[in-house]
């Protein structure tokens, strides 16, 4: 199990990164590239929490990660916000991989489930299940973090995770080439 001075040292770990990304983006000279630092700094904190969060849930926090910071007691449920179009094709595969009884394990913090989300865009009919409904909480009483009943049955060890009707998981974000292949789906 792991011991909050380890989350620390991961949430200061990377949140190190994120800032490291940060100022490396922002000296760029490029206006759009300065534009999309700004607009991500409000999620540096945010992300930090999210690998302490992960970390916690599946119990893979490593001592090994040294370094300074103080991780949320609590980080509340924010819905994910998908802005990019859907293509048909998108679409297409969402609603098929939705009635073939695929789901995808995701965590609203969790930024390769945000890019998962992305790739699909906002009209997509994506068979994607939240496994922290209520937020994530650093103590709780199960040590499970508020994670949802369903995701701990699953015994997931990462997000997002694609399951699929037989059985099949796939860890991380995929491809639609690799969902296409192994939900089977003929377009």
């Amino acid at each position: 199990r792991c011991r909050a001075p380890v989350l620390r040292r991961m949430a200061n770990l990377s949140a190190s990164l994120s800032r490291a990304r940060l100022t490396a983006t922002s000296r760029s000279r490029a206006p759009r590239r300065r534009a999309a630092a700004a607009s991500a700094a409000p999620q540096q904190a945010q992300l930090a929490a999210a690998a302490c969060a992960l970390a916690v849930s599946l119990g893979t926090a490593s001592p090994a990660l040294a370094a300074k910071a103080e991780v949320p007691d609590f980080l509340p449920y924010t819905p994910v916000e998908i802005t990019t179009e859907s293509s048909p094709r998108a679409e297409r595969l969402a609603d098929h991989l939705r009635k073939s009884g695929a789901k995808m394990y995701s965590a609203f913090w969790c930024s390769h489930c945000r890019d998962q989300k992305s790739m699909f865009g906002k009209d997509a009919p994506l068979p994607a299940f939240e496994c922290f409904p209520d937020g994530w909480s650093k103590e709780s009483e199960d040590g499970k973090h508020g994670m949802a009943q369903e995701c701990i049955d699953a015994d997931l060890k990462g997000f997002p995770t694609w399951e699929f009707e037989d059985g099949t998981r796939l860890s991380g974000d995929q491809s639609f080439g690799k969902l296409i292949k192994v939900s089977q789906f003929k377009d």
